[in-house]
């Protein structure tokens, strides 16, 4: 994971994983609490790259920082953002992408590669191989703007299984993201 952060932005490039995530959470919780200290009224902001991987990690982190973070987190999608670090960037207390972004939804893999894990990968291959497109969907749902849902679950469910991707447009149009911004904020 290449991760750094400068000024009020916290970055995230990389593969999602448990490891990757509980890292993430305790610099979230540092870098929140340094600007808490210093009285800044700003929201700590989280720059989001990365084609994904467990579903199960992204939604945790996710989660923490919707509902128990002490301060808002604002996300940004940077470049490509799929799979599961799109469930990331929704927990953001306001969301938001640039033009050039790509949105690459799918479902949720189903099967294993040839090769040899290490007993924290099979334990996370386990929770994804168990993981519900279903449920997936229900989620994003649940993270669009109320009054801007334009996608039913059903409709994001086929969008999953079907390897769609998004515009930055239509992602805000669907009340996915807040705002498409023309550079990252400093």
């Amino acid at each position: 994971m290449a991760s750094k952060n400068a000024g009020n932005v916290i970055t995230f490039e990389g593969k999602i994983t448990e490891a990757s995530m509980t890292e993430l959470g305790e610099r979230i919780q540092v870098h929140q609490t340094k600007l808490a200290k210093r009285r800044h009224r700003g929201a700590a902001l989280l720059a989001i790259t990365s084609n994904g991987g467990s579903p199960f990690a992204a939604e945790n982190l996710a989660r923490q920082f919707c509902y128990e973070s002490f301060a808002p987190l604002h996300t940004i999608a940077v470049g490509e953002v799929s799979s599961a670090a799109i469930l990331l960037w929704l927990g953001g207390k306001r969301r938001l992408i640039l033009p050039s972004t790509i949105l690459r939804f799918h479902g949720a893999r189903k099967g294993l590669k040839a090769g040899h894990y290490s007993a924290m990968e099979l334990s996370e291959l386990a929770e994804d191989l168990t993981c519900d497109d279903t449920v997936i969907a229900h989620t994003i749902f649940q993270r669009c703007r109320p009054g801007k849902r334009v996608m039913s679950t059903r409709e994001i469910l086929k969008m999953l299984q079907s390897n769609q991707q998004l515009s930055p447009e239509v992602a805000l149009h669907a009340g996915l993201a807040d705002k498409i911004v023309e550079r990252l904020p400093k």
